[in-house]
């Protein structure tokens, strides 16, 4: 049976042993990253299921059927039961509430100012860069990663990796995903009327490298000696393109000094060592 966890749920997500965590996601998802962000951070082991775009038959296993958009935790745990999380931010909410979790970073913080309530509400910081990640920073990549056909398609290359799509379904998710996402990303510049995408997701991270960073006085949003979940979900978004043409404008072409470069750098070292 499946457990459909609510936000306010106290089921654990990740504090059984036998367990087994199964994220749902799209590669180049910015959304996925950032809950994978913070699995990664808080040492939680998982597995990544590609789900097809298309036709997004992955999902169709799943016992709530009630979503379709990714990414999606299902855990299974040692009673045969599973507990299904839909969507970045009730993942996040859940992870931060399991106790192994709180653990491992309560652990990964002594010797720090960091504490559980200063990670989750940036209680320190004048803006919530967790909300900015979500409503500023990925909305402005999808138009700058599909600025061009030629774009979108080398967004979609990462379809040959995937081990269990037949040759048929890369074909296809390389030809369509990739024309679909380009217009997709044309309604989004239309939508919130950005003449020039790379000069307006240069202002935004501007922004993040001006507040947040304050020019490199502080070594993460957090204002602290380590990162907290504005920082997390902020990289997060970033590392969904890492490896395409505009990961290499984030952090270099639109950069006038090495301060954004430096801070992904730190959060690559916290969140995967």
């Amino acid at each position: 049976s499946t457990v459909r966890r609510s936000s306010s749920s106290a089921t654990p997500l990740v504090s059984e042993d036998e367990s087994k965590l199964k994220l749902y996601q799209y590669a180049i998802c910015p959304f996925c990253h950032k809950a994978k962000a913070l699995l990664s951070y808080a040492s939680v082991p998982h597995e990544i299921v590609e789900v097809n775009p298309l036709n997004k038959a992955e999902l169709k296993t799943l016992a709530d059927q009630s979503v379709k958009k990714v990414p999606i935790a299902v855990l299974e745990q040692k009673d045969g039961r599973s507990v299904q999380i839909n969507g970045s931010n009730d993942i996040i909410e859940a992870l931060l509430e399991d106790p192994k979790a709180m653990n491992t970073l309560q652990n990964k913080w002594a010797g720090t100012e960091m504490t559980m309530e200063a990670f989750k509400q940036g209680e320190n910081v004048e803006r919530w860069w967790y909300r900015y990640a979500d409503d500023d920073l990925a909305a402005l990549l999808y138009p700058n990663v599909c600025r061009t056909l030629s774009d979108s398609r080398k967004a979609f290359a990462y379809v040959k990796d995937v081990e269990h799509f037949s040759a048929m379904q890369k074909f296809l998710v390389a030809n369509i995903g990739s024309l679909a996402m380009y217009f997709a990303a044309s309604k989004i510049k239309s939508k919130r009327n950005i003449k020039d995408e790379q000069k307006a997701l240069q202002t935004t991270l501007d922004l993040f490298e001006n507040e947040a960073l304050a020019q490199g006085q502080h070594l993460f949003a957090s204002q602290n000696s380590v990162p907290d979940m504005g920082d997390i979900a902020v990289y997060g978004v970033l590392s969904s393109v890492k490896g395409l043409p505009v990961h290499d404008y984030v952090l270099q072409q639109s950069r006038e000094s090495d301060v954004l470069m430096d801070w992904y750098a730190r959060m690559e070292e916290e969140v995967h060592s």
